[in-house]
């Protein structure tokens, strides 16, 4: 459910679903069924599409902002988590 969340976002922050597809390295096709999934789980349309461009809908635009502090939120939170860890990681060779 929050990779839908993300390809939301990042469709909207780069421009096109494909450039956000890229991104998240997912063929155009998987991105815009998982798009189209989430607008049906939530019952509206998130984007407006046309050939040149897209323009989220005012159910979009809130959706955005909460989704955008969503995946900031759990960015924070792999960091915080990740700098804790205290347990050597990695290949050590001894010779």
């Amino acid at each position: 459910m929050l990779a839908e969340y993300e390809i939301f976002v990042r469709a909207l922050e780069e421009g096109s679903l494909s450039a956000a597809a890229r991104r998240l390295d997912l063929s155009p096709a998987v991105a815009s069924r998982r798009l189209a999934r989430l607008e049906d789980r939530l019952g509206v349309r998130l984007i407006e599409r046309t050939s040149r461009r897209l323009a989220p809908t005012e159910a979009g635009r809130l959706v955005y902002d909460r989704a955008a502090q969503l995946l900031e939120g759990v960015e924070d939170l792999e960091a915080v988590v990740s700098r804790r860890t205290t347990q050597a990681r990695g290949l050590l060779r001894v010779s």
